[in-house]
């Protein structure tokens, strides 16, 4: 099953003093999804065959932070706090293409090395209504492939 991961660990860790402070951090480690495997397609012959779910995505990991400070603040009961989420912004790579099993690099660039050229000289020329050329360098180079970066939230918890 392409969703199927055979292993996962969570570990939680808090620190906390009661109407004063609170620390706590989640750590996540987990074993790739399973994806099936292939060769460039003009690298391959017509009647391949690819196991499905033969291999696995990367490893991935991720640690967030929660910082919270209880306040009392003329009667009025708040709290303080920093929320920081991929705390060391890995970059996990959560899709990956088939041909590669990597998420920012597509194994098409060495089989098939000229695919742009003829864009790429019509960019270079100026013709006009094109895309610009950093598109076809960076065209595998998909973001949406990674885990997001890291995310540092700051707020103000009223309590009632």
């Amino acid at each position: 099953m392409s969703f199927d991961r055979t292993h996962t660990l969570n570990t939680t860790i808090t620190l906390s003093d009661p109407d004063n402070f609170s620390l706590s951090t989640i750590w996540k480690v987990w074993t790739g999804s399973p994806y099936t495997p292939s060769l460039p397609a003009s690298l391959t012959a017509q009647n391949t065959q690819y196991v499905q779910n033969s291999s696995s995505k990367p490893m991935q990991w991720s640690c967030d932070l929660k910082m919270e400070k209880y306040l009392d603040i003329a009667g009025l009961k708040c709290s303080a706090f920093l929320l920081v989420d991929n705390i060391f912004d890995a970059e996990n790579e959560t899709d990956v293409y088939s041909n590669s099993g990597r998420a920012l690099y597509n194994a098409d660039v060495v089989a098939n090395p000229h695919a742009f050229d003829q864009l790429t000289t019509r960019i270079n020329r100026g013709d006009p209504g094109l895309v610009p050329l950093s598109t076809i360098t960076d065209y595998y180079a998909n973001p949406q492939n990674v885990s997001r970066p890291r995310l540092v939230r700051v707020g103000v918890s009223l309590f009632f």
